[in-house]
């Protein structure tokens, strides 16, 4: 599935680089097509100013501009003086009976553009007289005569590019190739800013002589793929964009069932590692050989599996009714005597406990507040308990399938012991016994081992009973 959702996504960027190459070649074609519909007025427009001059030129000039919206205005420049007149200006000027002003042109860069088998200028854009964003086209002027400049309105003009879009949120605009000022946007008040893309990938790409290629660049915290196309006389950069997260978009299917296998696989090899480490304690416990392995083992799987706070194991001896604890040397320190506690919390199951106020145990064992108490049965008797603390009682279930491992282990111990320690035909103390708690004691100061011999053992045992004897 992580496969066939990268092909996907690959076969849809490439599908959407062939989109957008479209829209460019789309966009180069609208912006070519109006200058070529628009050359044509400049033969009218000499024609009338030879026929009837600046009065005839005039009326002619505005009828274009009126019948027009690409159209911002029409310059007449004069060559001689270096002078420009705006002909809609000239227009009204001479409707309300006022003289006509002329006015000089900021510094244009032209470009030659062939349109036709014509030859043509093409300027900078630029603000023109009224203060609207406008490019210019001429033609040559080669009879005597004024030269005459159409200015066309890139904010109208911007509006023929909105339908070209590349998904969703992708779109074509148009930039200046020497610095990058927006000429055509879908979006109006773009137009005459720098773009974004241009110091980020254009400008680098363009100075290394490729002037078509792909780009990547980031605008408003999106990150995005392009499109461009330098290859032109009119000095313009088209590009084509698109969002790389309209992209993903279109794999969404794709990605959202890798997503879902990948995290269920995930599930399982983190549940079968688990599962395979607690079977390795748990193995570990079980072949413990004492209560002071086992006791370490138990502590050693809840610091692993359930809490990394305080847990503490207490034992309970039925016969002398006290609770005690193991010491690391397995000595026994008593921690109470208490039979009514051992029957309060006999047949108990595991408890989440918020406050110890009523657990003796538990205070006794330093244990105040949000904790688990968890008894130990073995053979219908309370071995012992648990105490664990925790924030949160989230742990209820693996809680219950330890402490029936743990009591399991802990009852076998206590049979081994009963089995080993215990003469099986008197059911006393062995010397086995006696040895063991020399060793639990070896290191014990003020405490001592006495010993009784009787004479002639064996007599008594041929002359009286041997239970007699035993007694």
């Amino acid at each position: 599935m992580g496969y066939a959702s990268f092909q996907q996504y690959q076969t849809n960027k490439e599908a959407i680089y062939a989109q957008a190459q479209a829209n460019l070649r789309t966009a180069t074609k609208l912006a070519r097509e109006q200058m070529k519909n628009s050359v044509g007025n400049f033969t009218l427009l000499q024609n009338a100013w030879r026929n009837g001059g600046d009065v005839a030129a005039n009326q002619t000039a505005y009828q274009m501009i009126s019948s027009n919206q690409n159209f911002a205005d029409i310059i007449r420049f004069d060559t001689e003086s270096l002078t420009a007149i705006s002909e809609k200006q000239a227009h009204r000027a001479r409707n309300n009976g006022l003289p006509v002003q002329s006015f000089t042109l900021p510094n244009l860069n032209w470009s030659a553009v062939t349109i036709g088998k014509h030859v043509y200028q093409l300027s900078n854009m630029y603000r023109n007289i009224e203060g609207r964003w406008v490019f210019a086209l001429t033609k040559e002027q080669l009879a005597k005569g004024p030269s005459y400049y159409i200015e066309f309105d890139l904010l109208y003009m911007t509006q023929l590019f909105i339908d070209l879009r590349t998904l969703d949120l992708g779109f074509v605009f148009v930039m200046d190739k020497t610095n990058g000022q927006i000429i055509f946007h879908p979006h109006p008040h773009r137009v005459g800013q720098k773009a974004v893309i241009f110091d980020q990938s254009l400008k680098k790409e363009l100075e290394q002589d490729r002037p078509i290629g792909r780009v990547n660049y980031y605008f408003e915290d999106q990150y995005k793929i392009a499109e461009y196309n330098a290859y032109n006389d009119l000095n313009w950069v088209f590009v084509s964009g698109a969002l790389r997260s309209d992209i993903i978009a279109y794999t969404y299917s794709h990605f959202l069932i890798f997503l879902v296998s990948a995290t269920l696989i995930l599930v399982v090899i983190i549940f079968n590692y688990l599962v395979l480490n607690l079977r390795k304690e748990l193995h570990t416990l079980n072949r413990a050989t004492s209560m002071q392995k086992a006791k370490d083992q138990t502590l050693h799987i809840f610091r692993r599996f359930v809490t990394s706070k305080r847990v503490q194991v207490c034992f309970y001896h039925n016969e002398t009714r006290d609770f005690y604890t193991l010491d690391f040397h397995g000595k026994k320190q008593l921690v109470m005597k208490n039979e009514k506690y051992a029957r309060t919390i006999s047949g108990e199951h595991t408890r989440f406990i918020k406050n110890a106020k009523d657990d003796v145990l538990a205070k006794h064992l330093q244990f105040s507040k949000r904790y688990y108490r968890i008894p130990l049965y073995g053979r219908g008797r309370l071995l012992g308990v648990i105490f664990a603390e925790s924030w949160l009682a989230t742990y209820a279930s693996l809680i219950n399938l330890l402490k029936t491992y743990i009591e399991n282990s802990l009852s076998n111990l206590e049979l081994n012991e009963k089995i080993y320690l215990h003469d099986s035909m008197t059911d006393l103390d062995n010397q086995l016994t006696l040895r063991q708690h020399v060793g639990n004691h070896i290191r014990a100061k003020d405490l001592y081992l006495m010993t009784l011999d009787v004479d002639d053992l064996n007599k008594l045992t041929t002359s009286t009973a041997i239970c007699a004897v035993t007694k």
